[in-house]
């Protein structure tokens, strides 16, 4: 479990999208701490911060990352 700062989701580099080759989807991360933060968790908390913001962001047409696929 993280203590995650609405501040630090709010940041406009927080949230990176990457492509992989296996999939046509992006793969989300999170910048947290000095460490990546994946989807699906990732994609949680960017929807989060999304609606916070008033926006409705739908994150269905995200992917998880290869290693998540198991």
């Amino acid at each position: 479990m993280h203590r995650i700062a609405l501040a630090d989701i709010e940041q406009p580099d927080a949230f990176d999208f990457v492509a992989i080759p296996q999939s046509e989807r992006r793969v989300i991360r999170f910048r947290h701490a000095g460490q990546y933060i994946h989807a699906p968790t990732a994609a949680l908390i960017y929807q989060f911060r999304e609606v916070l913001a008033g926006r409705d962001t739908r994150v269905a047409e995200l992917e998880q990352p290869v290693f998540a696929w198991k």
